[in-house]
């Protein structure tokens, strides 16, 4: 509906009838009773879907707080109606009050509803802001989903790629780190930096001596220990590649 303020600017709220004394018929405390069931029934599946959608892990976290706060934004349109309640049912007449308005939209200013101050009516017009944010919602919320949904997927995509980068990557150093040990590749005062524990049930158990430098050996070490702590004996080439092939996605 279509509010003229002051004869020089209008503006628009979301309401569908005005100065129509419903609250005078017969069928008002039916219809009442109604709609309060209406509500409180809505109120309750709401607060169960939010609990489902929150206890499922089908939905990725982002999508479940979307969702949540998509369904908890029906409760603006209570605080509307608590503030659109009087003109609603016509409890509180503007304009000319032996005039019915009932156009949702016009260029007429005849049927527009005359008023002198806006903020005088601030009620109806921030209930009327509810209701148009809470439809608008409604209307983008697929857009909203669909976006979710392909930066989702974008990221996913690249933690694969990132993850793949790092299997192979720890791969290779596993390997080089196993010939160092086997003695078919050198390196330089190699036991100024491992040496093996003492442990006869984990002796391929490494220790590092400068565990606090960020070198190759302080981030290989502690993948080499999660692998081969199941290990009773010091595994041959062939063996330790297929343990480090079955046990590195898994790490």
């Amino acid at each position: 509906m279509i509010f003229l303020v002051n004869g020089t600017y209008e503006m628009w709220v979301a309401i569908p009838i005005m100065n129509k004394a419903l609250y005078t018929s017969w069928k008002y405390p039916y219809v009442m009773a109604v709609d309060i069931s209406i509500f409180f029934l809505t109120l309750l599946l709401i607060i169960r879907a939010s609990s489902i959608i929150r206890a499922s892990k089908i939905f990725h976290i982002n999508l479940r707080v979307l969702l949540i706060f998509q369904l908890c934004q029906w409760f603006e349109i209570l605080v509307a109606r608590y503030f659109m309640f009087p003109y609603i049912i016509g409890y509180r007449f503007l304009g000319d009050s032996r005039k019915i308005y009932h156009h949702f939209w016009t260029e007429n200013v005849e049927e527009m509803v005359p008023l002198t101050d806006a903020f005088g009516e601030w009620p109806l017009f921030l209930g009327g802001f509810l209701y148009t944010h809470h439809f608008a919602s409604c209307i983008f919320f697929l857009f909203s989903v669909s976006a979710e949904r392909a930066i989702a997927s974008f990221y996913l995509s690249i933690g694969k790629f990132l993850f793949m980068l790092w299997i192979q990557l720890s791969h290779t150093q596993l390997l080089l780190l196993y010939k160092f040990l086997s003695g078919t590749s050198y390196f330089p005062h190699l036991d100024s930096y491992i040496r093996f524990s003492s442990s006869t049930r984990r002796p391929m158990n490494l220790i590092c001596i400068k565990p606090k430098c960020s070198d190759f050996f302080s981030h290989t070490i502690p993948i080499w220990n999660a692998i081969t702590s199941q290990t009773s004996y010091f595994l041959s080439p062939s063996e330790f590649y297929t343990l480090i092939s079955s046990s590195i996605t898994g790490y």
